[in-house]
C-alpha cells in the first residue's frame, strides 16, 4: 500500500477506537440489566443504541482526505448512496460484537420493534 492509503487506513482506524462504541454498549446493557424490568430497554433506548452505528459512518466521511476532496454534493451522494447497505453492516457487526443477540433485554425491546422473529433471524 502506498503512504496515503496507509494514513487513511490509520485514520480509520482512530476514528473507530476513539468512539469506541462496543464498550459504551457493553457498559449501558450492563447498567440496564441490574434495573427493575419495566425500567430496562425501551423501543426508544434500543433505535438510540442501534442507531450508534451509522452515525459512526460520518467521523470517517468527515476525516478521509479523499472524500473531503470531493464537493459537497458528490460527497453527500456518495454516502446517502451507501449508508443503508454500510449502517446495516455496522450495525449487525455492533450486534454481535456486543453480544446484543445473547442479551435478553436488548432481544425483547427489539421483538417490540420489530417482528418477533426478525431478531432471531439475523442471529442466525
Amino acid at each position: 500500500m502506498t503512504s496515503d492509503q496507509w494514513e487513511l487506513l490509520s485514520n480509520i482506524i482512530r476514528s473507530f477506537d476513539e468512539q469506541n462504541i462496543i464498550y459504551q454498549v457493553r457498559i449501558i446493557f450492563n447498567q440496564k440489566s441490574s434495573l427493575p424490568p419495566k425500567l430496562r430497554l425501551k423501543p426508544e433506548d434500543t433505535l438510540k443504541l442501534n442507531s450508534l452505528p451509522i452515525q459512526g459512518i460520518l467521523p470517517l466521511v468527515e476525516r478521509s482526505p479523499h472524500l473531503r476532496s470531493l464537493s459537497n454534493h458528490a460527497r453527500r451522494a456518495l454516502v446517502l448512496h451507501n449508508a443503508f447497505q454500510t449502517g446495516g453492516f455496522s450495525a449487525y457487526l455492533f450486534a454481535r460484537d456486543t453480544d446484543a443477540f445473547r442479551n435478553p433485554i436488548y432481544m425483547d425491546a427489539c421483538s417490540i420493534i420489530h417482528e418477533s422473529d426478525f431478531m432471531v433471524k439475523m442471529e442466525q
